[in-house]
Order: structure tokens, then sequence, then C-alpha cells
């Protein structure tokens, strides 16, 4: 048996208080939250996960209307290519360390080009 989180979470019928587990957070220790304490990849991962009251017999689920059941409950990155910044917009650590210091928009993209 493994360690998880636990977000304890009203009933909406009886208000009797739910467990909702999660072992999202690689280093799960049996700590407990609510929907308000709960650090966001723990709440995103008991969304959507519908749960029996064991008071009332009622079920029901956490949910956000911004992470429907159909929707990935995490975004899909994609790398793409930037534009070289130009002097003055990025900063260069003496050992050869560079990082991107002007503001950023999809406007310095590159467009992209076709996978051979």
């Amino acid at each position: 048996m493994g360690l998880f989180d636990s977000v304890m979470v009203d009933c909406p019928k009886c208000g009797n208080q739910t467990e909702f587990q999660s072992k999202a957070d690689d280093d799960a220790y049996c700590r407990v939250f609510t929907p308000d304490t709960a650090p966001t990849e723990i709440l995103i991962d008991v969304l959507n996960d519908p749960h029996f009251c064991e008071k009332c017999g009622a079920w029901f689920a956490l949910i956000d209307p911004a992470f429907p059941p159909e929707a990935p409950p995490r975004p899909k990155p994609d790398a793409r290519l930037v534009r070289d910044p130009a002097e003055g917009e990025f900063s260069q650590h003496r050992q050869g360390m560079r990082w991107w210091d002007a503001p950023f928009s999809f406007d310095d993209l590159q467009p992209e080009e076709p996978h051979p």
C-alpha cells in the first residue's frame, strides 16, 4: 500500500466529509487538505472523480468548469523554436548559461517547419 494525500470534501447533500485520495504529489505523505488548501496538482487529480457519501448515500464529484471531465486535466505543451533575442533581450552567465529577459509572446515563435 502506497502513501497518498487526502482532500476532505463536504457532501453537498448532507455535509458529511468524504475523503478524496491523491497520489499526484511525488512527496505524498498522508497530508490532509480541504479544496481551499490543497496544492493545485492534488486538486486537479481529484476533480471529476465521483465519490459515495457513506452517511446519506449520495454520489457527488468535485468539479471545476475550467477542467471538464472530457478535457485533459493538464496542459500538453509543445516545444517550439523562438527567434534569437537581440542584444539586451537576454542575459548570459560567465559559464555560458543564457536566459531570456525580454517579454515573450507568440510573435517570438519561429514559423513551424514540416518534419522530414
